[in-house]
């Protein structure tokens, strides 16, 4: 992978046991700042979202992902910034001749991946159980192209 990344984690680093946030000295000043309001705005999504997971699940409480040693003051959720550079090539013999695949297949961790994509090519690899639970990894596997919603 050939790719740039800046990761944080929760203001409150002692409930949640992560690192504390660093930021790089060269930045421009309103980069902190910036990165925090979005990651409290994600942080606020995520209980949105997780409220709408345990009402699709018709579980009693529409609060029971958002209870203590779930996803409460002690989270561990990560904003990740990746940027994938474009592949630059002095000669046009250089340029490979089949797709170059910029991220590989990957499982993200933790319960719940928010994405904003700068554009289409997010795959989602399906698959099918087999009888005894295992995960089926064969040719009954397909991938499909997810939506890019370019105002999202």
């Amino acid at each position: 992978d050939s790719k740039e990344t800046f990761s944080i984690g929760p203001l409150d680093n002692h409930k949640s046991g992560m690192p504390s946030r660093q930021w790089q000295k060269d930045a421009p000043a309103s980069f902190a700042p910036a990165l925090s309001q979005y990651f409290s705005v994600m942080e606020n999504l995520a209980r949105i979202l997780f409220r709408g997971l345990a009402l699709a699940l018709q579980l009693d409480d529409a609060s029971w992902f958002l209870h203590e040693g779930r996803f409460d003051e002690g989270h561990q959720c990560a904003l990740r910034i990746l940027n994938y550079p474009q592949l630059q090539y002095e000669e046009e013999e250089e340029r490979p001749k089949k797709v170059h695949i910029r991220a590989g297949a990957h499982t993200d961790y933790g319960a719940m991946t928010i994405l904003k994509s700068g554009g289409p090519g997010l795959q989602l690899k399906l698959t099918s159980n087999k009888t005894d639970g295992e995960i089926s990894n064969d040719e009954s596997s397909s991938w499909i192209d997810v939506p890019h919603l370019s105002d999202a």
